[in-house]
């Protein structure tokens, strides 16, 4: 026998141990009991527009959720230069309505999440127009600017940042067969902006539609996901194209399914609803084993799933609305498989309180406008406490202060920049809130 040789045996077991320290080196971390149970209601919590803020975090303190995410909308926040093409010396930016909400939120012992994401200023688009969806082209480089303002703004107030919103879908991100492409070159550019002026912060990736309703609106989340990682389907690199490893602390995903019970996957290999989770941890993990996505320590990224709910009530005459015992149930269902998937770090149920009929078409509310709670309400906040009793979950800190009084249909400052942490008081009569895009609706409804 040649004595250079290793016996089949001994180079078998030395295989299996390298496959096995591979799968550990991508291994994920485990979410487990810190889970949090987040909310997302923007019109209440941070514009006011309706309802009352306080009895509002009264609701969210009552179901235990311990998180609020917000969208920071650049063109919103720069609406006094929003509409120019050419690009500003000193962009201004009015930060008092979001100071507002954080430091709100912060208070009633919420952690927070900003979501920075278009729409962008016409001078940063590549068209070099204000659109009401679907940036075209954004400038990843002026992106990266805006970015640095907001994250030197709220450091050690803001724990997570996602980059953009949406960008597989088209009410967000345009062109549709350039997403990818764009995606990363906006990724790329904020990513180290954010890890240097907030080393603390955790820095999430995606954001992802969970299917497209029909070609033309979206990019489904697996092929976008292959795409931004340079991969072909078998998950090899692409030939030709040099792509460095993209890095994040967690990805983001919105696991809508509006017409199926929440442990059943939407169909099509590259969707990914609350069912097909499982499609989506494996491929983060050949990601993270192929080193194309991964965390700073080389593992699988876990899930933020920051967007979900069932509809409440028709605004369209499109969608499905179960009875609300099914929704109840549903809703309750998909809050429980997030808790037991180790991967899932945050669940976010998106609307707290109905909206006044004809302001918004998309309702996935679990709170009446009268502030009657909803059977829905009622069974995922008597979850909330018991999985929060038995350590299953995390809980909200302490109330710091109580809400400051406000109208419940405004509460915006004027123009200009109010100081970090200085929370401005609601304006009396209440200024116009920023309009919503014109498209809200998230597959399967398309925008027309």
């Amino acid at each position: 026998m040649n004595p250079f040789r290793r016996p089949r045996t001994v180079a078998v077991l030395l295989a299996a141990a390298a496959l096995v320290s591979s799968a550990l080196a991508a291994a994920p971390a485990q979410a487990g009991e810190n889970m949090d149970i987040a909310v997302q209601d923007e019109a209440v919590l941070q514009y006011q527009s309706y309802f009352d803020r306080a009895r509002a975090y009264t609701l969210l303190r009552n179901m235990n959720a311990s998180r609020v995410r917000f969208n920071a909308i650049w063109a919103s926040l720069n609406r006094r230069q929003n509409k120019q093409k050419s690009v500003p010396k000193t962009p201004v930016y009015d930060f008092g309505t979001l100071d507002n909400a954080i430091e709100v939120a912060r208070s009633q012992g919420m952690k927070v999440q900003l979501s920075l994401t278009g729409q962008t200023p016409a001078w940063a688009a590549g068209n070099k127009k204000l659109t009401a969806q679907g940036t075209v082209r954004p400038n990843a480089k002026l992106y990266a600017q805006f970015v640095k303002t907001v994250v030197d703004r709220y450091k050690g107030r803001v724990d997570a940042y996602s980059i953009w919103n949406e960008p597989n879908h088209k009410g967000w991100l345009q062109p549709l067969k350039e997403q990818a492409s764009l995606y990363r070159k906006l990724y790329e550019a904020a990513y180290p902006v954010i890890r240097k002026a907030d080393p603390a912060a955790r820095i999430l990736i995606a954001e992802t539609a969970p299917y497209p309703s029909k070609k033309t609106v979206a990019t489904p989340p697996l092929r976008f996901l292959r795409e931004l990682a340079c991969v072909d389907k078998a998950y090899a690199p692409l030939k030709g194209k040099k792509c460095k490893p993209l890095i994040a602390d967690a990805y983001a995903h919105h696991p809508y399914d509006y017409t199926r019970p929440p442990n059943q996957p939407y169909p099509g290999a590259d969707n990914v609803s609350m069912g097909g989770l499982p499609r989506l941890e494996n491929v983060l993990n050949r990601l993270a084993r192929r080193k194309r996505l991964m965390s700073p320590s080389g593992t699988a990224l876990n899930l933020w799933l920051t967007e979900f709910g069932y509809f409440a009530r028709k605004e369209t005459g499109r969608e499905k609305v179960y009875p609300e015992s099914t929704r109840a149930k549903y809703l309750v269902q998909a809050f429980e498989i997030a808790r037991k998937d180790p991967r899932v770090e945050v669940m976010l149920q998106f609307l707290l309180v109905e909206y006044p009929k004809g302001l918004f078409r998309f309702n996935t509310s679990i709170v009446k406008l009268n502030g009657k709670p909803m059977r829905t309400y009622a069974k995922l906040a008597s979850w909330g406490r018991k999985a929060g009793a038995r350590g299953q979950i995390a809980s909200p800190g302490p109330v710091v202060q109580p809400v400051p009084p406000g109208n419940g249909g405004g509460g915006q400052t004027p123009p200009g920049q109010t100081p970090p942490g200085q929370m401005p008081p609601p304006q009396n009569p209440p200024p116009q809130n920023p309009p919503p895009p014109a498209c809200t609706l998230p597959p399967p409804l398309p925008c027309v």
